[in-house]
């Protein structure tokens, strides 16, 4: 396939889509976590492919349709920041982010990131205590004494447990931060 030359969409291409629609909405389904939304996300794909098929021209079907199903999840999550409460300038940031994802262009795989991964790598590495008390902090904006008494620790603690989950999702999300919050907010954790 690297040694391809561009085509015109045919029928095999499509079938092929179709043979591998399960492993395609399951892709869909980690960036926006819900079933039902990654198949309609897969069936707008390919409507989009078929009304364009004499536009395009590709070389792997496979990653251009790959390109497009990430380009439709983040079209989607970007829809459902402008409908959520989420902070005004976290809003701008998480789609200033993705839209640079969005336009980078088809050959760019390198700069999308898996985040539902990258995320349970997280958790996998950090208490269920650490976790939570670091979401209050970030995403609910409790401050540490509230969260002592949530859960029913001292504040020094809650201190510990979000410099300790700090360091943690700086290492693993780097550049990625703002997308992994986004991506929280917009899930069903």
């Amino acid at each position: 396939m690297l040694n391809e030359k561009p085509h015109k969409l045919t029928i095999d291409d499509i079938l092929l889509l179709n043979e591998e629609r399960l492993r395609f909405v399951k892709i869909a389904q980690r960036y926006v976590g819900k079933r039902d939304i990654a198949e309609d996300i897969y069936q707008d794909s390919i409507v989009k492919i078929l009304n364009r098929r004499d536009e395009i021209e590709v070389k792997d079907i496979r990653g251009y349709f790959l390109i497009a199903i990430k380009n439709r999840c983040l079209d989607y999550l970007k829809s459902r920041i402008a409908r959520d409460s989420i902070p005004a300038e976290l809003k701008e940031l998480a789609i200033e982010d993705m839209k640079l994802l969005s336009d980078s262009g088809e050959n760019d795989y390198p700069l999308y990131v898996d985040l539902p991964i990258l995320l349970s790598k997280v958790k996998e590495n950090l208490s269920e205590l650490s976790y939570e008390i670091f979401t209050a902090k970030k995403l609910s904006r409790m401050s540490a004494k509230e969260i002592a008494i949530e859960f029913g620790v001292s504040e020094r603690k809650v201190n510990f447990e979000i410099q300790r989950a700090s360091k943690l999702f700086r290492k693993v999300f780097k550049d990625y931060f703002v997308l992994f919050v986004v991506a929280v907010m917009t899930s069903s954790y």
